[in-house]
């Protein structure tokens, strides 16, 4: 089940019946009006329906009346509707004690038996992705759930805080920081948050189990560059020499990509994926300042609305021929700024460009969990932000983290492209870049 809008905007969703019920003789699927036009409220009621649908599926024999299964089936949605969404217990059982036996083909249906790990957890992902949930995120969502029951002997609804406790404990016994095993717990409270509301489960074994707190500050937790790494990094052969016009055309543009994307990362504090889907119209002149327009334009991503920004360009990248490498894109006829692919069945923008970025980091030495990172590099800008005094709630706007307070938050005005210009020239890494001889290929 899924929903969609018509060309009035009302949200529509259809139930399809299983392969083998088709093949004897049910309809594909049955549409129905949801009467409401807000999305969420739309999600609410296609679960009720859901719900009842799953209820009529489940007390269905293989001998039940194709026509009279439909009909009690419609029905019953017509009552859920006119009772404003609300399920009704009583036109189901009613109807379907005079549905009349007749010759079909034998399908498997079991009642009274908690539905498999599997159909469960499809019947989530389902949820997730009507919510929204990007698929990446869903993903990683499937996959916790799943390292817990992969290890169980239970089924999921008779799971208890003692299974739980215990699951707790291997994910410490991997060795996993207390962030990635927050994450697992999370992840599989909303699936039996997500149970409850369904009446597959009564409790939530994981609600009461707790990550023991990380001792460390914030600012600890994460990896940021030192200017000695910085030095170790940019004195590497993707940063200096000569981009010659005897590569090819594939090598040409990624010795391009290997200089510029780092450089880009540290000198706008912008993640990895918003840099990596930038078209050649994102780098824009507003306000007289050159800025690179991070939005959902073309099928782009963000992170968060909050994200959706313009990043003026640092001095060092306009000294170092930046504008000079996009003209060179824009003489080409190319859309995108790098020809970077998302990557992955999650299509991952950052995966494709993280792979031969970590190759840099082991020819320069950098191994193990505690090296620095990709993505570290934008830590380093707002620590370096930090460092200098500049206020919080203007390098928020840079880096495209939403505001704390109520009062920037809600009240606060986007600055002007000016004033992010002059915050962003003060931050200094204490390093000189080194501009990359480039010769153009005719």
């Amino acid at each position: 089940m899924y929903i969609f809008r018509n060309r009035n905007c009302t949200y529509y969703s259809r139930f399809y019946f299983p392969t083998q019920w088709v093949k004897s003789g049910y309809p594909k699927e049955v549409r129905f009006s949801l009467r409401t036009k807000v999305r969420s409220i739309a999600i609410d009621r296609s679960l009720v329906i859901l719900q009842s649908a799953r209820s009529l599926v489940g007390e269905t024999t293989p001998e039940t009346s194709v026509s009279e299964f439909v009909s009690t089936f419609k029905e019953t949605i017509s009552s859920i509707v006119k009772n404003g969404f609300v399920k009704s217990d009583e036109v189901a059982p009613s109807r379907t004690s005079t549905i009349q036996p007749v010759s079909m083909e034998p399908r498997s249906i079991t009642s009274n038996v908690s539905p498999s790990v599997s159909v469960l957890l499809s019947e989530f992902v389902e949820y997730k992705q009507l919510e929204g949930v990007k698929p990446k995120n869903v993903d990683l969502l499937s996959s916790r759930i799943n390292n817990f029951f992969e290890n169980q002997t239970v089924s999921p609804d008779t799971v208890t805080p003692r299974h739980a406790s215990a699951f707790l404990k291997s994910l410490y016994g991997r060795g996993l920081s207390a962030k990635t095993v927050r994450d697992y717990l999370a992840a599989i409270r909303q699936f039996y948050s997500w149970m409850i509301t369904m009446e597959y489960a009564t409790v939530n074994p994981f609600e009461n189990v707790r990550v023991k707190k990380d001792v460390r500050l914030p600012s600890e937790q994460r990896r940021r560059w030192s200017r000695e790494e910085l030095v170790k990094l940019f004195s590497h052969d993707n940063f200096v020499g000569v981009i010659g016009t005897n590569d090819s055309l594939v090598n040409y543009q990624k010795k391009l990509e290997d200089y510029w994307i780092p450089y880009l990362l540290l000198f706008t504090g912008a993640r990895v994926s918003e840099i990596c889907q930038l078209r050649t119209e994102d780098v824009q002149e507003r306000e007289g300042v050159w800025c690179i327009s991070v939005n959902e334009d073309e099928g782009k991503t963000v992170k968060t609305k909050a994200s959706i920004r313009h990043i003026p360009l640092h001095k060092e990248l306009l000294n170092m021929g930046f504008l000079n490498y996009v003209n060179h894109r824009c003489g080409a006829r190319k859309d995108k700024l790098f020809d970077i692919r998302p990557y992955g069945k999650t299509m991952c923008w950052s995966e494709q460009f993280g792979k031969r970025f970590t190759k840099v980091l082991k020819a320069i030495g950098f191994t193990g969990a505690q090296r620095p990172t990709l993505h570290g590099l934008r830590h380093t800008f707002v620590d370096s932000a930090q460092a200098i005094g500049l206020p919080e709630n203007e390098v928020c706007e840079i880096v495209g983290h939403a505001k704390q307070s109520m009062t920037y938050g809600r009240y606060g005005k986007r600055l002007s492209l000016l004033r992010l210009k002059s915050l962003i020239d003060e931050i200094d890494f204490g390093f000189v870049p080194i501009t990359k001889q480039v010769h153009c290929r005719p």
